[in-house]
């Protein structure tokens, strides 16, 4: 139940891809320079990919590393603030995060329930997670492809095919368990 969820969960953020690079970026041509940006938004998805990360990390803390928990419980605040008051590109960033995260969590669980096809499943999740940790580093990409796709009908459709098919065979996999 678990996969099928995430599996989703991941095919949702590659339709919503799609969606802003096919219709998003002619419906609102604007849209480049304040969705990448976005504070609020960034700052709430981030605090969530925080927590996930820090409960991975009070996981991993074992023996005399035990009283160390403490400080990963209270740097995930910490670190938010800090992110919302000096980093740029937060939504960009925290999607990117968030994906790394599923892609972490899809290539456990697609072992744990033995997907049909693994191989293929293993290498979608490895380019999503690719692609995830260059966003990473350099976010102002989400601002370069909506704004080429807002300029352009063969940038548009292009980036809308490759979300849109990346988020149809996540979702076939994720129904096929």
């Amino acid at each position: 139940m678990s996969f099928s969820i995430t599996t989703l969960c991941l095919a949702a953020i590659l339709g919503a891809g799609a969606f802003l690079t096919g219709h998003g970026a002619t419906r609102w041509p604007d849209l480049y320079r304040h969705l990448p940006r976005h504070r609020v938004a960034g700052v709430l998805l981030g605090f969530l990919c925080l927590v996930w990360a820090g409960v991975h990390i009070c996981n991993i803390l074992e023996g005399d590393l035990v009283r160390l928990k403490i400080v990963v419980k209270i740097m995930v605040p910490a670190v938010t603030v800090l992110c919302y008051i000096f980093l740029d590109y937060l939504l960009a960033r925290s999607v990117a995060g968030l994906a790394l995260l599923l892609v972490n969590h899809l290539l456990h669980e697609g072992f744990a329930v033995n997907v049909p096809m693994r191989p293929v499943f293993s290498v979608l999740c490895y380019l999503v997670g690719i692609a995830a940790m260059i966003l990473v580093c350099y976010p102002w990409f989400m601002r370069d492809v909506l704004e080429k796709s807002s300029q352009s009908a063969t940038w548009r459709r292009s980036w809308a095919a490759g979300f849109g098919a990346l988020a149809f065979a996540l979702a076939v996999f994720a129904l096929s368990r």
